[in-house]
């Protein structure tokens, strides 16, 4: 891999925030004025997108949670019934009762 400026590793970093290369590329201290074009350009960078992709490997890694993961998490989620949590004299259950997907709680920052 062709060595990456600090700016360029920087973008990278920042890119991994919002995968928004717009407002990575200001992060990481391009031009504000220029930022779309060179957030672009950026991520056809050879270097820089095998930078990325390596970073969110290590992500992977680290986090044991893929997307695939997350996807599948709120799939589950989408797809639970709010009246499994409830008796039929629509009392709640207690939460020892509750199907895991409720007990397990949501999405950080949700």
């Amino acid at each position: 891999m062709k060595k990456l400026t600090e700016k360029q590793r920087q973008f990278a970093y920042e890119y991994l925030v919002d995968l928004n290369a717009t407002q990575a590329a200001i992060r990481a201290g391009y031009s504000a004025k220029r930022a779309d074009v060179e957030g672009c350009d950026l991520l056809k960078h050879a270097g820089v997108s095998a930078f990325i992709e390596e970073l969110k490997r290590q992500r992977s890694q680290r986090v044991q949670f893929s997307s695939d993961d997350l996807l599948e998490k709120l799939r589950d989620q989408v797809n639970a019934d709010l009246g499994d949590l409830f008796n039929r004299d629509g009392t709640i259950k207690p939460i020892h009762e509750w199907p895991t997907v409720w007990r397990q709680g949501s999405c950080p920052g949700y």
